[in-house]
């Protein structure tokens, strides 16, 4: 049976951390394009509010960073099929 993880790699530079976050685990590709969805919300909003660039918008990945400092300020979701 195939489930979809939605997670999360992200990294702050004020606070020096960085991690990957699982934002839900599903059994279908739909479900999973709908925690997607409502996980990505504020990081979207925080990217333009901050005139972060948009490396990746596609219903599987979104991925945003700060230009030049993307190591140290950036969040990637995404979602993984696993078995």
């Amino acid at each position: 049976m195939k489930h979809y993880v939605v997670l999360c790699d992200w990294a702050e530079s004020h606070s020096m951390t960085n991690g990957v976050d699982i934002s839900g685990v599903t059994h279908s590709l739909e479900e999973a394009k709908e925690i997607f969805n409502k996980a990505t919300v504020d990081s979207r909003e925080y990217a333009e509010k901050n005139g972060w660039t948009i490396y990746e918008d596609s219903d599987v990945c979104f991925d945003v960073g700060e230009e030049g400092f993307y190591a140290l300020e950036h969040e990637r979701f995404y979602i993984e099929e696993v078995n």
